[in-house]
């Protein structure tokens, strides 16, 4: 369960005896600002036709960002309403997405996965995002063409599981953290859209031995 502010997420998938949504691929809103004595009734949005994987809400809990076990396509929603605010593309291949967080402002978001890519897309000006230049292939019409594209983006190694987040202290600026120790500072600009490396460091060797 993932809680920011006043607004808890329950996956379909949870233990400790948390509440399940029945059925796959929907995300449960519950907020938990209301008297213990008050009823309240959960919102389910159908956020996607496969099992959810990964959930981010942003700093107020108005908005809820998820992706799938296909990996392909981020959704936006807003989490009183359910109404579906953005669709992300994320690539054309499936993978598996590590991390999806929201800038302090809720005007972008980063997306990390086992492609070795940090997607970084704007959110209240989504128009600097990109659309796809194919919508129609092999005289197949894609259900995503409305999906939006990342107008930035960085490579981080590949495969390796990776976590991204907005640094609050430092404007437009982005850090990835992977699991082989390995620390990348970004600074963005989505409008117009370039990305700069600002730093690198390998905090963790491997081979090291480690008491615990």
């Amino acid at each position: 369960m993932v809680v920011c502010s006043r607004v808890g997420i329950r996956l379909r998938r949870t233990e400790d005896g948390i509440s399940r949504s029945r059925k796959v691929g929907s995300v449960q809103i519950v907020d938990f600002g209301h008297s213990e004595h008050t009823q309240v009734s959960p919102n389910i949005i159908p956020a996607h036709k496969h099992e959810v994987t990964c959930i981010a809400l942003n700093s107020d809990g108005s908005k809820v960002a998820t992706a799938s076990e296909h990996g392909t396509i981020i959704r936006l929603f807003n989490t009183t309403t359910k109404e579906k605010l953005l669709e992300l593309r994320r690539g054309q291949d499936p993978a598996r997405v590590f991390s999806i967080s929201f800038s302090p402002d809720s005007s972008a978001l980063c997306v990390t996965s086992d492609k070795g890519t940090v997607h970084i897309f704007a959110i209240l000006k989504s128009s600097l995002n990109q659309r796809s230049a194919l919508p129609n292939v092999g005289g197949i019409v894609s259900s995503h063409t409305d999906a939006q594209w990342s107008p930035v983006k960085f490579t981080v190694p590949a495969e390796l599981a990776c976590v991204c987040t907005f640094l609050k202290n430092k404007r437009s600026t982005v850090v990835a953290l992977c699991v082989d120790g390995s620390y990348h500072m970004y600074r963005f600009s989505l409008d117009p859209a370039s990305c700069k490396a600002e730093a690198y460091e390998k905090f963790l060797e491997l081979g090291d031995s480690m008491e615990m």
